[in-house]
């Protein structure tokens, strides 16, 4: 494994959890823009925080992850992988496309692989440089739909109740808000541990 990449979120992906789905779940009825606001905010910084807890996507996103040069294989830490969409690496400063026919992707449960078919070889000509591999891949939906929904439901409206109290763009308090809620007991069932 390449222990120099760099992951870069190129499109976020549509929220799993619904404005309006929130709103039911925390009794709001109101049409206030200004509360409008708020709600999409205070969804968008749970549904990010879960996902960064989990080492998981919950939403269909592409990724750009950058690396210093090949190595017998490259490692995606993003799950679930869905697809990879061009390997591309500098030759004499430009980015250039190793053929998808060269490689394939091998899925699994808490990363994903690049692997080499047999009989290929990854290209001798990759400048000298840092980040001299570029790797763009999109995820899927996280499978267990109803786990995820309930955590960043039971985070949002914790967060909601005491949005006086709290600042959803602080780490701390996002932290305490998700294990007050329970949020963490369901995520840590899903949660990749790293080494």
């Amino acid at each position: 494994m390449n222990q120099n990449q760099v992951y870069t979120l190129t499109t976020p992906g549509t929220l799993p959890v619904l404005k309006a789905e929130a709103k039911l779940y925390v009794r709001v009825h109101s049409a206030v823009v200004a509360d409008d606001a708020l709600i999409d905010s205070m969804l968008d910084a749970v549904c990010y925080w879960g996902e960064r807890y989990t080492g998981r996507s919950f939403r269909a996103q592409t990724w750009t992850m950058l690396q210093d040069s090949f190595g017998e294989r490259i490692e995606l830490r993003r799950s679930p992988l869905n697809a990879v969409t061009s390997v591309k690496h500098y030759v004499d400063g430009e980015l250039a496309a190793v053929s998808a026919d060269d490689y394939y992707l091998k899925k699994g449960r808490h990363w994903s692989e690049i692997l080499l078919v047999d009989g290929s070889a990854w290209p001798t000509t990759t400048d000298t440089r840092e980040q001299a591999i570029e790797v763009i891949f999109t995820t899927a939906l996280w499978p267990d739909a109803k786990l995820t929904d309930n955590a960043i439901l039971r985070h949002f409206l914790h967060m909601y109740e005491n949005r006086g109290d709290c600042d959803h763009h602080s780490h701390s308090d996002m932290v305490r808000m998700a294990r007050m809620s329970g949020a963490t007991d369901l995520y840590d069932t899903i949660k990749i541990t790293r080494a």
